[in-house]
């Protein structure tokens, strides 16, 4: 099989080289859902609906569904769990953990 490697994500650099991964590795899905969820709809020019919408500031509470629909979507090669949980410092916050697997 050919690798055909992707750039890391987050984008890091060691001794001046890109740090990547191996196609459909472990690794290049969970970047890919990273990727997923640190970008918001409109900031990918080619792919508009790409991301997951700002949530920051919503008034209603967070539904996991808000987050499992677009991973779904652009992620096809992942499993998630998404659970919700207020902050333990400020209600007003909640705390929201995503955890994947290949199904690749």
């Amino acid at each position: 099989m050919t690798v055909i490697p992707h750039f890391a994500l987050p984008l890091r650099y060691h001794a001046g080289v890109a740090g990547i991964n191996e196609q459909d590795s472990d690794a290049d899905v969970a970047a890919c859902v990273f990727a997923v969820c640190i970008t918001e709809p409109g900031q990918f020019l080619d792919l508009p609906g790409f991301g997951l919408p700002d949530i920051t500031f919503g008034q209603e509470p967070l539904a996991p569904s808000a987050i499992l629909g677009p991973i779904s979507r652009w992620e096809p090669r992942a499993s998630a769990l998404v659970t919700t949980s207020p902050s333990l410092l400020d209600e007003a916050i909640v705390n929201a953990n995503v955890q994947i697997g290949a199904t690749h």
